[in-house]
């Protein structure tokens, strides 16, 4: 209880003096004042919420929309947020999630025991595991991709997306896995196309075994289609094979939950059922490669669901033909809503480039990428034009976001003009554009009007022989 001295202080001492009457007599028996601090607003966020933006934060997709971290790599990793301050530490640890996604790219001695923590903090989440040597390993290194390799294969179990590109023996680790380990596996990226056919196929029949798989790739010189694949539960394949356009259209109306598909087209024979129509109406995304004229393969196509076309052309200019017709009746045959277009042909003439950019079928796209050689002629065609000041301008891609030029050889300040007349005015939308000008010009005046245009928030990645914007150029995608 407290002396009738204390009460009697406590009663005669107004309010407002007792703090300081206090701070001044702490010294006195060796203490100091703390004053009262706010908590950080960081510091009040829920657990849960903070995790959330960690996962946010490391989140790095490739070309495929996979998400990767890399063990030796303190960019974009949970690594780094343990490095901030000690709850962050706790938070990264406390969440598996954030450690379920490893990478291994030409893997050094030190890697090998972060695989290993990796994996613990992992706990029992699903993983997604890519391993990639350097393309001419030395012996040392091929040590330790074996190592690794062993190492992720006990955690085999938990695989649910996989990739690995092995140009040397097959792996023991690797063909001893079992077909029951594999019941959570969902993609499948293996480059088998150094190994013997047989332990190939071998391989190839235990991952496409598992009966979650949506993804396969089994790498671009196979020469053939693995036995035994199960197309009708696909969503996502890479055929790359000798087959004629007949083979293809027989395996692809099998794939009835398709909704991306990569075709190296190397053999032109004709069809031998003319009015074989192939219906896919999951299909979002279709790449062609063609060696030979796709023709064949996309007339008896119908892709109502199709909103990204990816066409690259490898052919000789003496046997090419026209293909426009044939990339407008696929489009309105499917009467899809393209939103990306990309489409590359090194022998196409302008001017059936342009006849093709003007198909109405490709109005409503909004990211272009050619890499087709063009001149003042294409980009006039690409230039808004607005007859009278505050109208919505006209031309071609009203929604465009995003364009890609590869092959461009303009006259100075035509592309710039090109470029201001979709960034500006009512209804503009182009956001990125990146272009690689081949003039022999210095394209002065489309330099100071690009860096210009960067100012106003225009995200810009141009290239030409005499300068850059930015100056550290990279290579980016919006």
């Amino acid at each position: 209880m407290p002396s009738r001295t204390d009460t009697a202080w406590a009663s005669c001492t107004p309010r407002s003096v007792r703090p300081i009457m206090i701070k001044s007599a702490l010294p006195a028996v060796g203490l100091t004042f703390q004053p009262h601090r706010p908590i950080p607003t960081i510091n009040r966020i829920p657990v849960e919420l903070l995790a959330k933006i960690f996962a946010h934060y490391v989140a790095a997709f490739d070309s495929e929309n996979m998400v990767w971290h890399t063990v030796s790599s303190l960019e974009r990793t949970p690594t780094i947020l343990g490095h901030v301050c000690q709850r962050w530490r706790g938070v990264a640890l406390t969440f598996p999630m954030l450690w379920s996604s490893i990478a291994i790219h030409s893997p050094s001695r030190g890697d090998i025991p972060l695989v290993k923590m990796w994996l613990d903090r992992s706990g029992s989440c699903p993983l997604s595991v890519r391993l990639r040597p350097s393309q001419q390993p030395i012996l040392g290194e091929l040590e330790r991709v074996n190592s690794i390799l062993e190492i992720l294969c006990t955690q085999s179990h938990r695989w649910r997306d996989i990739d690995i590109l092995l140009a040397h023996d097959t792996p023991r680790a690797l063909t001893n896995i079992s077909h029951e380990s594999l019941r959570r596996l969902e993609s499948a990226k293996i480059d088998v196309s150094w190994w013997r056919p047989d332990i190939a196929d071998q391989l190839l029949a235990t991952f496409l075994s598992s009966p979650t798989i949506r993804r396969v790739d089994w790498g671009p010189y196979y020469g053939r289609n693995p036995p035994n694949v199960p197309w009708f539960q696909l969503t996502h394949v890479k055929l790359r094979s000798d087959s004629t356009p007949q083979e293809f259209l027989d395996i692809l109306r099998h794939c009835t939950l398709l909704e991306g598909v990569h075709i190296s087209l190397d053999s032109g024979e004709r069809l031998l059922d003319t009015h074989i129509c192939v219906k896919l109406p999951n299909l979002r995304s279709l790449s062609i490669l063609g060696y030979v004229e796709p023709g064949p393969l996309l007339d008896h196509l119908l892709l109502p669901a199709l909103v990204k076309l990816k066409l690259t052309y490898r052919l000789d200019a003496s046997t090419r033909i026209s293909r426009v017709a044939t990339i407008q009746n696929l489009l309105h045959r499917s009467s899809c809503l393209l939103e990306k277009f990309i489409f590359a042909d090194d022998s196409i003439s302008e001017s059936e480039l342009c006849q093709l950019l003007t198909i109405p079928e490709l109005s409503t796209i909004t990211n272009l990428k050619l890499s087709s050689a063009m001149t003042d002629e294409t980009l006039n065609l690409l230039t808004r034009t607005c007859p009278t000041s505050g109208d919505i301008p006209s031309g071609l891609y009203p929604r465009l976001e995003a364009l890609y030029l590869r092959l461009c050889y303009p006259t100075d300040g035509i592309f710039s003009t090109m470029i201001e007349s979709r960034r500006t005015g009512p209804g503009s939308r182009l956001k990125f554009v990146q272009a690689y000008l081949r003039s022999k010009d210095s394209l002065e005046h489309d330099r100071m009007l690009m860096e210009n245009m960067c100012q106003f928030g225009l995200l810009v990645c141009v290239s030409t022989r005499r300068w850059r914007i930015p100056k550290r150029f990279e290579a980016i995608s919006p």
